[in-house]
């Protein structure tokens, strides 16, 4: 159990069906303000993490998922100047002698699963050998393993990101042992919208209702909002 001096998180009381593949998942919320929380939440992550384990990273661009990975092949002990998003050549992973390799997918530009043949999904899958992160998980989730780490990034403000980190039942014991940052556990927050205090058990969290939800929403097709890095033609995916 996590022993940072807050109380446990919750696991295990907040059930849902997952967006991806898994009937059960266990949520916890946390709140970052900056890069290097985000990056603390990946190490502290790693710690538990284990060889054939799988976690899926959904969220918008600019929303903290690379900067997540770095974290966990820090924790794990791997060189992170090298993690980047691996947008280009969809695969990209990371080995030291001696240390559980990590590979990093970026499922962005893939059509589907069916695509997954070019990188050795499949021998990937059966080898459990490495821990693999998957971003934009959700172009590949037929594909995606029933046992399975998901989390969720929203923005919630210039620096400020929330992140819901769900598990099949399988993986709540294991889960419920990591030490995140006392910083970053998030039980009660300001909707980014309108500043009203929301439960993080709200249905409509992080906004404390859905006039808010889809103010922020209008943001994003006003581009009042913006992104780490600009946006490239080439992201546009044509069906």
């Amino acid at each position: 159990m996590a022993t940072n001096g807050s109380t446990p998180q919750e696991w295990g009381g907040n059930m849902a069906a997952d967006p991806i593949r898994n009937p059960v998942r266990a949520i916890i919320n946390l709140h970052t303000h900056s890069e290097a929380e985000t990056h603390a939440i990946g190490v502290a992550l790693a710690k538990v993490l284990v060889a054939g384990d799988v976690v899926a990273l959904e969220g918008p661009l600019g929303s903290g998922k690379t900067c997540l990975v770095r974290g966990i092949a820090d924790g794990l002990g791997l060189p992170t100047s090298s993690v980047s998003s691996p947008t280009f050549v969809i695969s990209q992973e990371y080995d030291v002698d001696g240390l559980t390799p990590l590979v990093h997918i970026d499922a962005y530009r893939l059509r589907g699963p069916d695509d997954l043949d070019a990188i050795g999904w499949e021998d990937l899958m059966q080898s459990k050998e490495p821990i693999v992160a998957v971003e934009w998980p959700s172009r590949i989730a037929a594909a995606l393993p029933s046992r399975l780490i998901s989390i969720a990034f929203t923005h919630a403000g210039e620096h400020d990101r929330l992140l819901s980190i769900s598990s099949s039942s399988t993986l709540v014991e294991r889960m419920q042992s990591v030490e995140w940052p006392p910083s970053v556990v998030a039980r009660r927050l300001n909707c980014p919208i309108c500043g009203n205090t929301v439960e993080t058990t709200a249905p409509t969290f992080p906004f404390c209702s859905e006039r808010c939800r889809l103010a922020d929403l209008n943001a994003w097709f006003t581009e009042q909002y913006r992104t780490s890095r600009a946006a490239d033609a080439n992201d546009e995916l044509t069906e």
